[in-house]
């Protein structure tokens, strides 16, 4: 047929003329339809609005049959052996990523609940610095530090002043006046907060042989030395131990030491070392009933007493030391040191011992 406008010969079923582009006759008399899915189109439609189709000419709709359905949503189709292994590859390298996960959290933690699963490298070290401190915090807060005088795991070296006082067990203690609280730890690191205490032992194991017992009770003294807990009770180790006058107590007592090994050699004295250190049974051995008996009353004529007994009275008149100034019935028996105290109780049962009634003065 030609084109009804150019008269150009053209195919019998051609839509537009090849030469001038125009719509044919026969396309704007007759209906036509999508090739693909069977859609009436508009006259002179190049593509199918339906389906997008660049439409061929169709006289005729096409058959139920060859018409292909609309495209249903979201269709569940049936997985193939491709989409089983794409699975269990997938399910596979998730099992592997969360032990990777949990292997670097071990290493890093140690196995510590309680962290976050998903922190930084700085969020994470924040997290174990603040963690610590307030482990620690919460051993300090076992006890109310606020009240204590001295925290003795920051400083145990103090330096006190007191009265020497003799305890119920016999050991020394040190007394002070006004009341303070010490926090620290025992040998077995267990933490002891004592409140309001008075007083602590003395630990003689660091002090010469028989210093303590040279000083009389209630003598005022100062000990710098180091402060510890045994067990529950508070002691204290000297380093220096002072007089109220300022004096280093240790020093002079070895300097009676000394001077006391000088006037060992002199005839004058029984037993010089009864002022300065307790007396054992190497000291007496050989002395007779008389010599104990002298030596006893040795004591007593150092600090100026004089004696009732004529025989005695006229023994220490001989010696060159004696000053006998105080009358028997004035003399007290708190001039005497703790040492010479014991030493003279130690003599009178050794004269006892050796006879009943002991020295019997005079009686010559």
């Amino acid at each position: 047929m030609k084109c009804q406008y150019c008269n150009t010969e053209i195919p019998d079923d051609a839509v537009f003329c090849p030469e001038c582009g125009k719509p044919t006759e026969k396309s704007e008399t007759e209906n036509t339809y999508c090739p693909n899915c069977g859609k009436e189109l508009e006259p002179g439609a190049i593509f199918c609005p339906e389906c997008g189709f660049h439409a061929a000419v169709q006289e005729e709709p096409p058959k139920p049959q060859e018409r292909e359905l609309p495209p249903v949503q979201n269709p569940v189709q049936p997985k193939g052996k491709g989409h089983i292994v794409i699975l269990v590859f997938i399910l596979v390298a998730a099992a592997i990523v969360a032990l990777i996960a949990l292997a670097v959290k071990v290493f890093l933690f140690g196995g510590r609940s309680g962290i976050p699963d998903i922190m930084n490298e700085s969020q994470i070290q924040n997290y174990l610095e603040s963690d610590e401190e307030t482990e620690a915090a919460e051993n300090d807060e076992e006890a109310d530090l606020s009240d204590v005088d001295y925290n003795l795991l920051e400083n145990d070296q103090l330096s006190l002043e007191g009265i020497i006082k003799t305890a119920k067990n016999g050991g020394r203690v040190l007394q002070w006046k006004e009341p303070v609280t010490f926090y620290g730890s025992n040998a077995s690191g267990e933490r002891i907060l004592m409140k309001d205490t008075k007083n602590a032992y003395i630990d003689n194991t660091v002090l010469p042989d028989g210093f303590l017992d040279t000083i009389s009770a209630n003598k005022q003294i100062a000990i710098n030395g180091i402060l510890y807990f045994n067990e529950n009770n508070l002691y204290i180790s000297p380093l220096y131990v002072y007089d109220s006058s300022g004096n280093d107590m240790v020093a002079e007592y070895y300097d009676s030491k000394n001077k006391v090994t000088a006037e060992n050699s002199n005839s004058d004295y029984i037993l010089p070392q009864s002022s300065s250190r307790l007396l054992d049974s190497s000291d007496i051995s050989g002395l007779s009933l008389q010599e104990i008996n002298y030596a006893k009353n040795e004591v007593y004529a150092r600090h100026g007493r004089r004696f009732k007994s004529a025989e005695l009275q006229n023994y220490f008149n001989s010696k060159s030391w004696y000053n006998g100034t105080i009358d028997p019935d004035s003399f007290n028996e708190g001039m005497l040191s703790d040492v010479e105290k014991k030493n003279v109780e130690y003599l009178r049962e050794v004269e006892f011992g050796m006879a009943p009634n002991g020295y019997q003065l005079d009686a010559h």
